[in-house]
């Protein structure tokens, strides 16, 4: 499991350092953390948290519950945090998920893909549902910030190098709202083309005319084309080594990202 030292901190009115640890699963955004830090008079004091509640999880079993001083510190931490110190603590969880996810082996990313929908269908997989710790490409545009959500084709028989692809406007979107999206498009990535969605019409509310995003994506991000093959090879690479577990009786349950 992942560690990060947070050397400066307030808590109860004194600056104290943290050892963090996150959830071992590689692709799980469940928020869960321990923080583990001194007290002076009492044992290493370990606090078990979910960075999206704000809250510190409750012992499940009567034989766990410790020392009173120890509950008094729990509530004294909670008491403590802010605003920013609760930020300052997703930015490090955040910072660990994609370290954890960049160390990982390509198997180790827990994720169960539809094979009927995929194969059968035409289903598109998000790339950011699979590895959702991954950095996504980004295009400022007018003041905000859109960003890049890519969805692929993964059935073994087709051959295509087309990704769909969504400009979202994530920063400004409420936690209980859709984000706006600012337009989807397919697009060839071996051979750069951009095309409207079928079934998608050219103005969705508040779109940007598919040249001048095209033309903004493609000055700032100038590897956009070779992320969309990478993002499109590791997905099909995960897909082969899930449907290879299937057939031998080895496939996990995944856990669902948490938006």
């Amino acid at each position: 499991m992942d560690n990060y030292e947070l050397q400066e901190f307030d808590f109860n009115g004194k600056k104290v350092a943290f050892r963090i640890s996150v959830c071992p699963v590689v692709n799980c955004n469940c928020g869960d953390m321990s923080l583990k830090f001194d007290v002076p008079g009492l044992p290493p004091l370990i606090i078990d948290l979910n960075i999206f509640s704000r809250e510190v999880a409750a012992e499940t079993d009567d034989s766990l519950i410790e020392d009173e001083k120890i509950e008094v510190i729990r509530q004294q931490f909670l008491d403590s945090m802010g605003d920013k110190q609760w930020e300052m603590l997703y930015m490090c969880y955040i910072d660990l998920k994609h370290r954890q996810a960049a160390d990982a082996r390509l198997e180790e990313h827990c994720y169960i893909f539809n094979f009927n929908e995929i194969e059968n269908r035409g289903e598109l997989t998000t790339y950011c549902d699979v590895f959702p710790f991954d950095v996504p490409m980004q295009v400022d545009v007018a003041g905000e910030t859109l960003t890049v959500i890519d969805y692929h084709c993964l059935n073994p028989s087709c051959g295509c190098h087309d990704s769909a692809v969504e400009f979202v406007n994530l920063r400004d979107s409420q936690p209980d709202e859709e984000p706006q999206s600012y337009g989807i498009f397919m697009l060839d990535y071996q051979n750069h083309t951009w095309d409207f969605m079928p079934g998608e019409g050219e103005a969705l509310p508040g779109a940007i005319p598919m040249p001048v995003l095209r033309n903004l994506v493609e000055s700032q991000n100038p590897d956009f084309y070779r992320e969309l093959a990478k993002h499109h090879k590791k997905l099909k690479d995960l897909y082969q080594i899930r449907r290879m577990q299937l057939k031998t009786g080895k496939q996990k349950p995944g856990k669902k990202r948490r938006r």
